[in-house]
């Protein structure tokens, strides 16, 4: 959403205010809250009102944010401008003294009388972790100025309370760490409007935002070991020296897991993958990521990569796939946007492939080494859809023209022949 849209309501939970009217605003609605105190009270939301509520998606596990501007007409009343859905942002977090980055998400939160039920996956560094667990609501403080007085019914913001228990039940690397429990407290900001709970998204674009914060600690099984482990949405509670932002939460990279994460912020199909990190399709594959990296250092400094680093670049899985093809370091050329890593490791990939660049001085070996090259080329069309399917089929049948006794064997192998003439037909 456009910055210049947030004219935010005023802030009751400890944020900051940053327009001389939102000041002017909370003066009068503090007034007015205080004129009507005896009248108002009795319509606060209590904890007794919110335990027969179900708030598991509106305020606990939402997947969307419904968004408001508030701006003031001439008389001084406040009003909604206008309303917008947004995605809701990942979960930022960290576990213990040294900050390494600690990753959570709620797969299913589902409620059971007065608690709440929790399913999802838990995330140190690359070990993932499936969770289940409960969520306890203990307390609700119902701000001051909730009488907005706002012609789309906003009745009150508040700050809900609760206690959570989770305990590990799987690893993706074994049973390390399965059995350990995560424990703690937290706080979720909400907004009462038309008579309904949800996420308070108020503000979420002014300095020091936050909303949805755990504090707690991840005990070992038997407890023998504890670290702390905090996580929230925009920031993470307590953090200290991890968080180096001003206006917005930018971690300090020489800490564990957040070497990557203003880089990915900044590549939208990295970004993707690295939000939906616990499903293993989008599961990011470093090691390979550090190749695809370390050969687009080299190409841009000049230098060449060998047949043998082009055979370890190209994808062998679908995941990789996704890596290789991604949208990393975007440039813009005469107004048009494309990726400057796919180019430069792609192009010489091509050279090779085509006999451009000479893969080596003898002929039998040169052979060998373009063959397993374009066969490894050729392995990628089933993982392949979209544009990098035709550009894939594209490249294969280019392949085909020229060196037809290696690749038609290949294809009709495979039995991918028939379609790929199908295609190129097309």
């Amino acid at each position: 959403m456009e910055l210049d849209k947030v004219k935010q309501m005023p802030l009751t939970h400890s944020r900051l205010w940053h327009t001389p009217r939102l000041l002017a605003l909370a003066l009068l609605l503090t007034l007015a809250a205080g004129c009507s105190l005896s009248q108002t009270s009795a319509q606060r939301t209590t904890l007794a009102d919110l335990l027969h509520e179900d708030i598991s998606q509106t305020i606990i596990n939402p997947d969307t944010l419904h968004l408001w501007a508030i701006d003031i007409d001439e008389q001084g009343k406040a009003f909604i401008a206008e309303e917008w859905e947004a995605p809701r942002a990942q979960e930022l977090g960290y576990i213990g003294d040294d900050f390494r980055r600690f990753r959570i998400h709620f797969t299913e939160v589902t409620k059971a009388g007065a608690d709440y039920r929790v399913q999802g996956y838990a995330a140190i560094l690359d070990t993932v972790y499936c969770i289940e667990g409960v969520i306890n609501l203990d307390s609700v403080v119902v701000g001051d100025s909730e009488e907005y007085q706002d012609s789309k019914g906003i009745q009150e913001q508040g700050s809900i309370y609760t206690s959570y228990r989770f305990v590990t039940t799987f690893c993706r690397r074994g049973n390390v760490g399965v059995g350990d429990t995560l424990r703690g407290s937290a706080l979720y900001f909400y907004v009462k409007t038309n008579g309904k709970y949800i996420y308070d998204g108020t503000g979420c674009w002014d300095d020091g935002f936050c909303n949805n914060q755990y504090e707690g600690v991840w005990v070992c099984k038997g407890g023998k070991g504890r670290r702390v482990c905090n996580w929230g949405d925009y920031r993470i509670p307590n953090s200290r020296e991890l968080d180096l932002g001003a206006g917005c939460f930018s971690p300090d990279d020489r800490f564990k897991g957040w070497e990557n994460y203003t880089r990915i912020e900044d590549d939208s199909l990295l970004w993707e993958c690295d939000r939906n990190w616990w499903n293993r399709h989008y599961e990011l594959d470093w090691d390979y990521e550090r190749l695809l990296e370390q050969a687009y250092g080299k190409l841009t400094h000049g230098g060449s990569l060998t047949p043998d680093e082009l055979l370890h670049l190209l994808p062998t899985n679908k995941e990789q796939l996704w890596q290789y093809y991604a949208d990393a370091h975007i440039i813009e050329v005469n107004g048009a946007n494309y990726s400057d890593r796919l180019e430069k490791i792609d192009g010489a990939m091509m050279q090779y492939l085509f006999g451009e660049t000479p893969l080596t001085t003898d002929d039998t070996a040169a052979t060998n080494l373009r063959t397993k090259l374009i066969y490894r080329y050729i392995s990628q069309r089933p993982w392949t859809d979209g544009w990098v399917a035709e550009a894939v089929s594209n490249v294969t049948y280019r392949l085909l023209q020229k060196y037809p006794d290696i690749v038609k064997p290949e294809l009709l192998r495979l039995g991918w022949y028939d379609s790929l003439i199908e295609f190129e037909e097309q």
